[in-house]
């Protein structure tokens, strides 16, 4: 009797199963879990890729139940167990999902925050940076910048996200020509410097907005 059937599906009973060999007549996404069918026998891979597949005959798995709120494997269990801020159920979410995501998506927390709480290295941070940071295991500094590079602010996709650390990056083609449409529209300077903060986590001096109004023709 394997005791992670038990703990995840709930089976004390279990069938005995046969070798999983042969083509795949299933495939299909059960929560956490990547599922092939193959005959009679179910094989289930994590989505975080760190643990081995478990194996249960088809019939058990239409019976089974998520004693736990959700089928996944015991260490990802374990993990949003321990999870007990939003932040930290978001840095696991990322952290599981890891292997698939891809750039050609793009990613929203299921709410709006604010902030979100980096417990270990105690600070407070910006949804894409804290995402940046956790998705890359970085330790940002201060001098550290966190840009959208797919131009929707509410994406948190780390893909779609560049560390630009050098005062020389910090205007970007991208934020030059969002400043320049907002002066056309007559957006007030300090309202340009909360929406560029806002999109690009970058934040701009009255100068700098200034500089490249002075830029533009007239």
């Amino acid at each position: 009797m394997n005791p992670t059937l038990i703990s995840v599906f709930g089976l004390l009973n279990q069938t005995p199963i046969a070798s999983s060999t042969g083509p795949i007549s299933n495939r299909y996404s059960l929560d956490s879990f990547f599922v092939q069918e193959r005959g009679d026998t179910a094989t289930l891979i994590c989505k975080c890729g760190r643990s081995e597949p478990l194996h249960l005959a088809v019939g058990d798995l239409q019976r089974a139940h998520r004693v736990q709120g959700l089928y996944a494997c015991p260490l990802c269990l374990e993990e949003l167990k321990q999870a007990r801020s939003p932040s930290d159920k978001v840095a696991v979410w990322f952290r599981q999902n890891r292997p698939c995501l891809t750039p050609d998506q793009h990613i929203y927390l299921p709410c709006s925050f604010a902030r979100l709480i980096d417990a270990t290295e105690k600070t407070v941070m910006r949804p894409r940076r804290f995402v940046f940071a956790k998705f890359n295991n970085l330790t940002l500094s201060d001098k550290d910048k966190i840009l959208t590079t797919c131009g929707d602010v509410e994406c948190v996709n780390p893909y779609h996200m560049m560390l630009a650390a050098s005062p020389a990056t910090k205007v970007t083609p991208a934020i030059r020509e969002d400043v320049k449409t907002w002066i056309a529209k007559h957006v007030s300077r300090r309202r340009i410097q909360e929406l560029v903060e806002t999109k690009y986590n970058r934040k701009l001096s009255l100068r700098t907005i200034t500089n490249i109004k002075n830029s533009v023709p007239v």
